[in-house]
C-alpha cells in the first residue's frame, strides 16, 4: 500500500505581493523501495483535463499497493491555470520553451529551473499530459525514446517527431531535460481538450495510469540513468477510446498501429470534436 502521502511545496520566487510562489508536488510513497514515476500537467494552463486526470488517478493510488514514488504534479503552471491561459500573464512566455530554466531570469525561466532541479532532475520516468485547449479536441501520443511506453496508452494516432525538421521539434522543452541530458523514458500524451465533457477522458486516462502505475505497473520500471531498448519494460497496453466511451479500461490486442512519421507530415494530427476521422492539423504543439 502507499506508506505515505507528502505534500511538497519549494519555493522558486517570491511574488508581487510577498507571497511564496511555489511548485505544487504530491508525493505517494510506497512500502518498498523502487522508481519514480512523475506524471505532470498543466504545463500549459489552458490545458486541464490532464489535471482532472491526476486528480482521479491520486484517489485510485492512494489505497493501492505501490513499490517507489510517484510524484504527482498536477498543475505545472499555476499562474497560466488561474487565468486559463497558454501562458503566465506575469511574462507571457511559454513555459514548454524555458528549459532548463534560469534561476535568476523572468517569472517562467524561474519556474522552469525550479521545475528541472524539484522536479525533472529526480524521476526516473516521466508522463507528460497535453490536451486541445478549448477549441480542438485532440488524441494522439508522441514517440520520443521509449516507443513500448507511448504506445502502451492506446492511442490510435502516434505521432515521431523528426529532428531538423521545421514545426515537429521545439527548443527548451521538458524533453531538454528529460531526453538531451538524462534520457529517461518519456511519454507525451495528448488527449482532451474542446467544448465538450472531459470527465469521460480523465477518467479513462485516470484508470490506464492507474494500472501503469500499480503494483505490476512501477514495480516494472526499473531505476536507470541510461535506458535502452533490450532492458525497457513489458508496459501493458490500453484502449483509451473504448475507455472513452464506456468509462473503463479494456486491453487491446493486434497488430501494432503505425506511427506518423513527420518527415512525410509536417504538423501534429488531430480529431475534431465534429469528426470520428483523424487529419492534420496546425496547432501549437506541445
Amino acid at each position: 500500500m502507499v506508506k505515505t502521502i507528502n505534500q511538497l511545496r519549494p519555493k522558486f520566487t517570491t511574488n508581487a505581493d510577498g507571497s511564496d510562489a511555489v511548485l505544487f508536488i504530491h508525493e505517494l510513497v510506497g512500502e518498498e523501495a523502487g522508481p519514480t514515476v512523475g506524471i505532470s500537467a498543466s504545463i500549459h494552463g489552458n490545458e486541464n483535463t490532464g489535471s482532472q486526470a491526476i486528480l482521479e488517478l491520486f484517489h485510485i493510488l492512494k489505497d493501492m499497493p505501490l513499490k517507489g514514488r510517484i510524484l504527482l504534479l498536477p498543475v505545472a503552471n499555476p499562474s497560466a491555470f488561474a487565468v486559463n491561459e497558454r501562458y503566465a500573464t506575469i511574462d507571457k512566455v511559454d513555459l514548454n520553451r524555458q528549459f532548463p530554466g534560469n534561476p535568476k531570469g523572468t517569472y517562467s525561466q524561474q519556474l522552469a529551473h525550479a521545475l528541472t532541479e524539484q522536479y525533472l532532475n529526480v524521476i526516473d520516468i516521466h508522463i507528460d499530459l497535453h490536451s486541445g485547449t478549448d477549441r480542438p479536441t485532440v488524441d494522439y501520443v508522441y514517440i520520443w525514446n521509449d516507443e513500448e511506453l507511448s504506445r502502451a496508452f492506446g492511442s490510435k494516432v502516434l505521432y515521431r517527431p523528426v529532428e531538423n525538421k521545421q514545426g515537429t521539434v521545439f527548443g527548451g522543452t521538458t524533453k531538454s531535460v528529460t531526453i538531451d541530458t538524462r534520457n529517461i523514458p518519456v511519454a507525451v500524451i495528448e488527449l482532451g481538450g474542446g467544448i465538450v465533457d472531459q470527465t469521460p477522458i480523465s477518467s479513462a486516462r485516470s484508470t490506464a495510469f492507474s494500472t501503469c502505475c500499480g503494483p505490476r505497473g512501477s514495480s516494472r520500471v526499473k531505476s536507470r540513468p541510461t535506458p535502452s531498448r533490450s532492458s525497457s519494460p513489458s508496459w501493458p497496453v490500453f484502449d483509451l477510446h473504448r475507455a472513452v466511451s464506456s468509462k473503463r479500461w479494456l486491453p487491446r490486442t493486434g497488430k501494432p498501429l503505425p506511427a506518423i512519421n513527420c518527415s512525410a507530415a509536417s504538423s501534429a494530427p488531430t480529431i475534431s470534436k465534429c469528426s470520428k476521422r483523424s487529419r492534420p492539423r496546425s496547432r501549437t504543439a506541445s
